[in-house]
């Protein structure tokens, strides 16, 4: 105590901008007793919390804080009481709080609009309830929420806009929120839809540090909204995005949609976003997830194979995993397979003389070709018009003359059996 002066240090967690800061002698005491006696409080609740790791200032934890109240509720007062609370967090190991965090307790989400990181020693800072929320769309087309604080409930106006029997306000609010990767996007001229009404962002401060000249330090977001009508052609109003009705992300499925019963046909997905196809990537994945409308017909695995199983009809889908609303249908027809002996090759019309073809066929059980021999019949034409040289699964016929009649070939298996009529032409 002497050496130091009558000051001691103290572990918590405050960043290395505040390793100098030194305690008065018996403040672990007093901090120890404050805490200790915070758990009595009766607004003490428990929240999640960010801002508690400076090396890491969005990750969430799980802690106990007192809520009280920051502004005497009066009639005479504009400021709602409830809207801001002074926090106090229950461990002691809570000194630094990153300011521009957020904080989700009783049913709402706040954020720190006031840190005590200087002239505290407690953990503690004002915190205001988010009133608002930012809806806008990410990659895929989800609708995400950014909370907004609007710190005051009416519009502000500088002028007026007299449009026939109308008068049009032309107010604006000033907003808070939390800078960070999603905030970013904000410019001047970004439009916000919020509640019925459209607004347009006309100046903002990006740049307000915690410490002076450190730009990581950008922790709030400060900004004018003016009003302005919604355009109904692309604002989602319903889900409350602006521009939100020009997003397109199209799912598109092809493959062969005919399956023998215990065959597999392979199916691919590709997504056409705002008419571009487009391609998984490590920093936006695409991936989808696939089902079958009844399994009892045809079932799919995860890469889209799809087996059939009886006979019937079944619709196959196709959902981006990263937005489920948006998906692909396919329709499959399942059909039993049938025994049957099937040409090969393609069977021509006619010969022409002195002109020669190959004729090949297969019996299919199951639907699967098998290596099983055929037997081979021709008949009809004059045996003078051709000549025949039969194989296991082929047959070679030379063309020697006209034929009155058409040559008839036919290859058989096991009581099942194929034919073909060709003609046989002279010179």
């Amino acid at each position: 105590m002497l050496t130091g002066n009558g000051l001691v240090s103290w572990q918590d967690n405050t960043p290395s901008q505040y390793a100098s800061k030194q305690r008065q002698f018996y403040s672990p005491e007093t901090r120890t007793f404050t805490h200790e006696y915070a758990r009595y409080s009766s607004d003490f609740v428990e929240a999640k919390v960010q801002g508690l790791d400076p090396e890491n200032p969005y990750a969430w934890q799980t802690r106990m804080i007192r809520m009280a109240d920051n502004v005497k509720p009066s009639a005479a007062i504009l400021r709602r009481a409830d809207n801001f609370k002074t926090i106090l967090f229950a461990d002691r190991d809570v000194e630094y709080i990153v300011p521009g965090s957020k904080l989700i307790a009783m049913g709402s989400t706040w954020i720190v609009a006031n840190a005590f990181n200087v002239s505290g020693s407690d953990g503690e800072a004002i915190v205001e309830r988010c009133n608002a929320v930012w809806n806008y769309l990410d990659y895929y087309g989800n609708v995400v929420s950014e909370p907004i604080v609007v710190t005051n409930y009416r519009a502000d106006a500088n002028d007026s806009d007299a449009q026939e029997a109308n008068l049009i306000t032309k107010g604006y609010f000033q907003c808070v929120m939390q800078y960070n990767e999603a905030t970013k996007q904000i410019d001047t001229n970004t439009r916000f839809i919020l509640g019925t009404g459209a607004w347009r962002v006309t100046g903002f401060s990006d740049f307000s540090t915690e410490f002076t000249g450190d730009y990581d330090t950008v922790r709030l977001l400060e900004f004018t909204v003016r009003y302005e009508e919604p355009n109904l052609e692309i604002d989602d109003m319903q889900n409350h995005v602006a521009g939100g009705l020009t997003f397109e992300w199209d799912v598109d499925i092809t493959g062969d949609g005919t399956i023998p019963a215990g065959q597999t046909r392979q199916l691919s997905a590709r997504s056409i976003r705002n008419g571009k196809s487009t391609e998984s990537t490590e920093a936006q994945p695409i991936s989808y997830i696939w089902s079958s409308s009844d399994e009892a017909i045809a079932t799919v695995d995860e890469n889209g194979t799809v087996t059939g199983i009886a006979d019937g009809n079944a619709i196959i889908t196709a959902t981006l995993e990263q937005n489920k609303n948006k998906f692909a249908e396919f329709p499959v027809t399942v059909a039993e397979a049938q025994n049957a002996v099937m040409w090969t090759s393609a069977v021509p019309d006619s010969i022409a003389a002195y002109a020669d073809i190959t004729l090949t066929a297969a019996y299919f059980s199951g639907g699967e070709e098998t290596g099983e021999p055929l037997e081979w019949s021709l008949t009809g034409a004059a045996n003078e018009s051709y000549k025949a040289m039969l194989g296991s699964k082929s047959v070679t016929i030379y063309c020697f003359g006209y034929s009155r009649t058409p040559l008839t070939v036919t290859a058989s298996y096991g009581g099942k059996s194929v034919s073909a009529e060709i003609r046989l032409e002279g010179i």
